[in-house]
């Protein structure tokens, strides 16, 4: 796996986490749990699958229902509507083994950007079932920015920006009484806000893993959270990057067609052979063992990480370089 890939540009699908201590993406914000417990190219219809970069992969996912996560009780151990709890663990992120749509260049993994190596995830977080919808967005922000409006509240919200889904995560955290994780300073006294997501200030993520408010998923955590145990391309059948395999767990170049009033005026790009395509329904795909939804295209995925070269070695809780 190592490398998200998605039907259509301009995402938010944010799998986010709440922090049991985040998630972005498979879900949307994550939600950390206590701490004592255990972003991206375009990867449009019209390029092979498993090819784009994670660095802007959105980590929020909300699922098909519109629904606000609720705050995690780390005590009682209550999830969060509409989340999963994932468990620390260790996996290898990178390519899969004998997985060449992988390789950035020609496979010789020195200079290969999506290397495998060691990721040691070392606590337990809240995931996002599903992505981010329009509704949910919508109704948390007052606005619904999307380019596919004719496909409903229930589609995945896109045409955001990955710091546009930071002031989302505050926002959500604020809504039920939690701290939230990322400021406008260093000295953490001015909470991060949508105008300052408008003007592409960077915001500043202080208590990191500690932090027990909503976020975007690292990287690192995305893909633990997508692979779900597996090691393969894909998580599904025989693990094998196969249309068959491809279609049961997402909406992608083969099957995206729409229909909806409208579908081919705002569709942004047509794929091969289907006519317009467009974004989908959150989890109408088959879920992961997990039971996350559409790690695998409708939209892209951001997570907090900025680019950056792999490690070489083993590593623990990585989360992308400074800057």
């Amino acid at each position: 796996m190592g490398e998200s890939w998605s039907t259509h540009s301009s995402p938010f699908a944010a799998p986010l986490l709440l922090s049991l201590l985040t998630a972005g993406a498979a879900g949307g914000c994550t939600a950390s749990l206590d701490p004592g417990g255990g972003t991206t190219p375009d990867a449009g219809p019209d390029l092979p699958p498993l090819q784009q970069d994670l660095s802007q992969r959105s980590v929020p996912d909300s699922g098909p229902e519109i629904n606000d996560a609720t705050a995690p009780d780390a005590a009682a151990d209550i999830a969060p509507k509409g989340y999963t709890r994932i468990k620390a663990g260790t996996f290898t992120m990178g390519c899969s083994p004998g997985d060449k749509q992988c390789c950035r260049f020609n496979c010789n993994w020195p200079f290969d950007q999506e290397k495998p190596h060691k990721v040691i995830i070392s606590r337990d977080f809240w995931m996002k079932k599903g992505e981010v919808t329009q509704g949910q967005y919508q109704k948390m922000t007052g606005l619904n920015p999307s380019v596919f409006t004719g496909c409903g509240k229930s589609c995945p919200v896109e045409n955001v920006t990955w710091w546009q889904t930071l002031a989302y995560c505050n926002l959500l955290s604020k809504s039920q009484g939690l701290i939230p994780c990322y400021y406008k300073d260093a000295a953490g006294t001015q909470v991060y806000t949508m105008n300052a997501a408008n003007k592409r200030q960077n915001p500043y993520w202080i208590k990191r893993f500690n932090c027990r408010g909503y976020r975007l998923p690292t990287e690192a955590e995305w893909e633990y959270a997508a692979r779900a145990g597996t090691t393969t391309p894909v998580y599904h059948g025989n693990g094998a990057a196969t249309d068959g395999n491809i279609k049961a767990i997402a909406w992608y170049m083969k099957n995206s067609k729409c229909s909806w009033a409208g579908c081919e005026k705002e569709n942004c790009r047509k794929s091969v052979n289907i006519g317009p395509s467009g974004t989908h329904p959150a989890a109408q795909r088959q879920p992961n063992a997990w039971g996350l939804f559409d790690m695998f295209g409708n939209v892209w995925e951001f997570v907090w990480d900025y680019y950056g070269e792999y490690h070489d070695g083993p590593v623990k809780d990585p989360s992308g370089p400074k800057a």
